[in-house]
Order: structure tokens, then C-alpha cells, then sequence
């Protein structure tokens, strides 16, 4: 029986991962679940079609809701795995 966790897998695997900082959240990301969007493509949205592309493209919080220690214990152990952190800054009340 493995112990490895899902936070333990994602984190292997931080290459494969970005966070995305929106101004009101930073949230994890796969890269293979972002549509092939880069960080241009999400800087150039609208707050609109940011909120689209979101309610698309879902964030990865198998371990843990927007604040939670999980999710922000992850989001530091990608960042110190060198994942990719993409500023992506939208007007308050989008995503």
C-alpha cells in the first residue's frame, strides 16, 4: 500500500503545473487541463472572458478549497519545486 498523497503526487510532478495569481487567488492549475492557453492569453482576457475560461477550465483543488492550509501548503511546495507562477491580474470580483 502506497502513502504518497495527492499533494505528494502534484508536487512530483510540478513541471507539469503552473499557479496562476489573479489578484484574488492563487490557485494550481495542470497545464494539459489549461486549453493550451498561456500566460499572454490569460493577461489579454478580459475580466469577462477570464470568468469563462475559468468556469471551462477548472483549477486543482483535489486537495484542499481557495484559502485552505492544504491548498496553500501546496501552492508554496509548487512554487519551491519551480512551477510556474503566472501573474495574471484581473479586476476584483473575477474568477
Amino acid at each position: 500500500m502506497s502513502n504518497v498523497t495527492i499533494h505528494d503526487q502534484i508536487v512530483a510532478n510540478a513541471a507539469n503545473y503552473v499557479v496562476i495569481d489573479d489578484g484574488a487567488f492563487r490557485y494550481p492549475m495542470a497545464r494539459v487541463d489549461m486549453g493550451g492557453v498561456s500566460r499572454d492569453d490569460l493577461s489579454a482576457m478580459t475580466g469577462d472572458e477570464y470568468s469563462a475560461w475559468c468556469s471551462d477550465h477548472p483549477a486543482d483543488f483535489r486537495v484542499g478549497d481557495l484559502y485552505s492550509d492544504a491548498l496553500m501548503q501546496l501552492i508554496d511546495d509548487l512554487l519551491e519545486a519551480d512551477a510556474d507562477l503566472w501573474d495574471v491580474t484581473k479586476p476584483v470580483g473575477y474568477r
